[in-house]
């Protein structure tokens, strides 16, 4: 319920009354809505929590932002299971938060179900499907070894998948199985070279070579069911022409065998979400996404200057490139404010005024993995950049940009997307820096 308060929704008998954030007599209050958001939150998205709100009142996520994606999507909810979303819908789950990523393309047809043709025996393996559905997209398939191999895999190749020097991200969702043993190998061809991962199955990096590639960005994760491993890393071949992914138990023990969920492997650094699964391979497009108006903007006195808090949740740092968290722009590079995520993985406030640079104010520290709560302040006077450990980078009195009316969420003009979970964000009239500090401390 929406409290009156003084000096916006309290009117002169007969006249118009007025929410929260209109009105002759608005002055900046405190919301009395709500109490999640910041007092001073002009637009509030909690997407792990699933609440929105502009202008002091609650409302819902399509009236706060638009989505233009012409593709399904999955995002896996809090107990790992996968969830889907349809064209033009933002991929968001309360206990998650919303994913915003850029175009990927599997290089793997049917990376669901390794039961199918378009995967084939290597060494007399054995596919055998188990006739289930995992995590909701996952048909599980084991693969068991012939005797006296140590090596029977279930392979795909991707012809042309590999480019020299350029990384491949892959993703291994598996069981222990009968073995509870895995062996991975990322090869041009059959005979090799090899890039191999080899080790138990919650330690499947226990043994790497790396004469075909380097295997980097080498993470595992137990899944909330308490049986699914989540294997990943980021392959660069030395060499061009196919890419071939092989995955079997690691035994010589007729018949032992290794579970095998769903692979992906995707040309780039970053793990998506695992994609809608198809021969020939699917390509996810990448998630443009807006805020549904922007009117409130210059209405409620923000083009003087603003704070923006956001907690975003990194699967990965290290990547020497840049993401973005927000843009506010004229739908030009011209003119805008923006935040980001810097090559160095240094939280930056930027700000373009007339084509001219007038801001590049970068934090001293980088970040590292998990969720990072941040602090993007300006106006003329200047502003700050700020993060939950306590380092802030100032700077002084600046040029704003005019005529501001698009603000991108995890996108940017340069065509770069944040490729991670985004669990909070707030615009809020100008705050102070010990106000920020109060609030990453406590996000």
């Amino acid at each position: 319920m929406v409290v009156p308060s003084r000096w916006s929704d309290i009117h002169v008998q007969g006249g118009p009354g007025y929410r929260l954030g209109e009105g002759p007599f608005w002055q900046g209050t405190e919301s009395r809505e709500g109490g999640w958001w910041h007092p001073k939150a002009i637009l509030a998205a909690d997407f792990l929590g699933a609440r929105y709100a502009v202008t002091g009142v609650g409302t819902s996520l399509d009236a706060t932002f638009s989505t233009a994606r012409s593709s399904p999507h999955f995002l896996a909810d809090a107990a790992g299971v996968f969830q889907g979303f349809g064209p033009n819908a933002l991929a968001t789950l309360s206990g998650v938060g919303a994913f915003i990523g850029g175009q990927a393309t599997s290089l793997l047809a049917n990376g669901n179900d390794l039961s199918l043709a378009s995967w084939s025996n290597s060494t007399s393996a054995t596919a055998t499907s188990l006739g289930t559905t995992a995590l909701g997209i996952f048909k599980p398939t084991a693969i068991s070894t012939a005797a006296a191999s140590a090596q029977s895999r279930r392979t795909q190749s991707a012809v042309g998948g590999a480019v020299n020097g350029r990384p491949i991200a892959v993703q291994i969702y598996y069981r222990a199985g009968t073995s509870g043993r895995i062996h991975i190998r990322n090869c041009p061809v059959n005979s090799g070279p090899f890039s191999n991962i080899t080790g138990p199955a919650a330690n499947p990096f226990e043994t790497v070579t790396e004469t075909a590639g380097t295997i980097t960005q080498r993470s595992m994760a137990l899944l909330p069911d308490g049986v699914t491993c989540l294997a990943r890393y980021v392959f660069t071949p030395n060499y061009t022409g196919n890419y071939a992914f092989q995955i079997g138990a690691s035994t010589a023990v007729n018949g032992e065998t290794l579970i095998v969920l769903g692979v992906d492997a995707v040309a780039g650094v970053f793990w998506p979400p695992f994609h809608a699964t198809s021969s020939p391979a699917p390509t996810r497009l990448a998630s443009d996404v807006r805020a549904a108006s922007l009117g409130w903007f210059d209405a409620v006195g923000l083009a003087a200057g603003a704070t923006e808090l956001l907690v975003p949740n990194w699967s990965q740092t290290g990547l020497g490139v840049e993401r973005p968290l927000f843009e506010f722009s004229d739908g030009t590079a011209n003119n805008l404010i923006g935040g980001y995520v810097d090559a160095a993985d240094k939280p930056t406030l930027r700000i373009v005024a007339g084509g001219v640079t007038q801001v590049a104010t970068a934090l001293p520290v980088a970040i590292s993995s998990g969720r990072k709560p941040l602090a993007f302040g300006w106006s003329e006077a200047g502003g700050y950049v700020a993060d939950r450990a306590g380092n802030v980078a100032s700077f002084g009195a600046a040029v704003l940009p005019a005529g501001l009316n698009i603000k991108r969420v995890g996108g940017g003009l340069a065509g770069t997307y944040l490729n991670a979970t985004l669990e909070q964000l707030q615009t809020c009239r100008p705050l102070t820096q010990d106000e920020s500090r109060t609030w990453v401390t406590a996000a």
